[in-house]
């Protein structure tokens, strides 16, 4: 999710979606997302996964996802 900023949500049912990510979180809304491209390499590598928790505290230089007002959706450092 680089500068075009386009993602695909799959949003499957518990147990029918496109797999599972093993990664305990204390966040009920966290979800994963399965990078698809290098514009995060080296960093973040073409096919790695990305435990998101949208109600966790962001601290500098951790890696947030932002959603623009046109719509974009980007990974970033902060």
């Amino acid at each position: 999710m680089g500068e075009d900023g386009f993602s695909d949500a799959l949003d499957h049912p518990p147990g029918q979606g496109d797999g599972f990510v093993d990664s305990p979180s204390p966040d009920p809304n966290a979800y994963a997302l399965r990078v698809k491209g290098d514009s995060m390499h080296p960093a973040i590598r073409h096919g790695s996964f990305v435990v998101v928790e949208p109600n966790g505290r962001c601290m500098p230089g951790e890696y947030v996802v932002i959603a623009l007002v046109d719509g974009r959706k980007m990974v970033k450092e902060l």
